[in-house]
């Protein structure tokens, strides 16, 4: 069989998925190592029955909800490539809209900065590889999350500027003051699980999606008990869900000013931001 019929193949099976055949094309990608536009290139190349049968089970994995980007292991985040895993949460383009008002303002200035359930380091590994003057800290509860940011870290080459600490921010504190503190914690109401789509649902850590207290508990102990650890007039910057930001923005208010939201590409509220008073 050659590459054009078994991306064929591919693409039927997964004609049900909303992006089935770029994501039938992903796969086979990665299967011959070969960048995507060269699938059309050598379409009439053959390949081996070890990858042929290698492919089919990636896609029928994928028929079955197995998010794409935990087959690859692999996302693009900010222009950048991303290790990724079923320890971390897939990183999505909104999240860019966080990271991106970070950097607008803090500008080339050196910084410290805490990236906090840090998930796979996409948040804070973007922002020490944009930002040349940070340090960054990540911390995530999950040693398998900060095993992945370590190798994200090392990957952009910016790890002799990053600092990774597994830590529960509910339950733990830290001692160091930091320019910058960003976070996308979890943020989904327990009762609201079951109706995510089932590449969430099923395979996503439940652990880095759910929250108590209508989905704003992260929100309300972070504003509380990290303000302390901001320099007076340090950035909080929170990635929030869709419905969330006024009540995030009324979180901050004891602590912080200026409080400002900003909407994603969709025009949907995802980011607050203020600074400590």
């Amino acid at each position: 069989m050659n590459i054009r019929e078994l991306l064929k193949k591919g693409t039927e099976d997964l004609k049900h998925k909303e992006s089935g055949a770029l994501e039938a094309q992903m796969l086979l990608s990665y299967v011959l190592n070969m960048e995507r536009t060269r699938l059309f290139v050598y379409h009439d190349r053959l390949v081996t029955d070890e990858q042929e049968k290698r492919y089919n089970s990636l896609v029928d994995e994928r028929k079955h909800n197995v998010p794409v980007q935990y087959l690859i292991g692999e996302c693009e985040f900010m222009s950048l490539p991303f290790h990724v895993d079923s320890n971390v949460l897939i990183p999505r383009c909104d999240t860019e809209i966080l990271v991106e008002q970070v950097i607008r303002q803090v500008g080339n200035t050196p910084v410290h900065i805490a990236d906090l359930c840090c998930g796979s380091g996409c948040i804070g590994v973007s922002l020490a590889y944009y930002l040349p003057k940070a340090e960054v800290f990540l911390s995530d509860i999950s040693d398998g999350a900060l095993h992945i940011a370590e190798k994200n870290a090392r990957r952009h080459q910016v790890a002799e500027r990053t600092v990774f600490q597994r830590m529960d921010v509910l339950n733990e504190s830290m001692e160091r003051c930091f320019d910058v503190i960003v976070s996308n914690p979890p943020y989904i109401p327990p009762e609201d699980i079951s109706a995510l789509e089932p590449e969430v649902r099923d395979y996503e850590p439940r652990l880095a999606l759910e929250a108590s207290e209508n989905g704003l508990q992260f929100y309300r102990i972070l504003s509380e008990k990290y303000a302390k650890n901001l320099k007076a007039g340090g950035l909080m910057a929170f990635e929030v869900g869709i419905g969330q930001a006024e009540e995030v923005s009324r979180l901050m208010t004891p602590y912080f000013e200026r409080i400002a939201v900003y909407q994603d590409l969709q025009g949907i509220d995802r980011v607050v931001t203020g600074k400590r008073k």
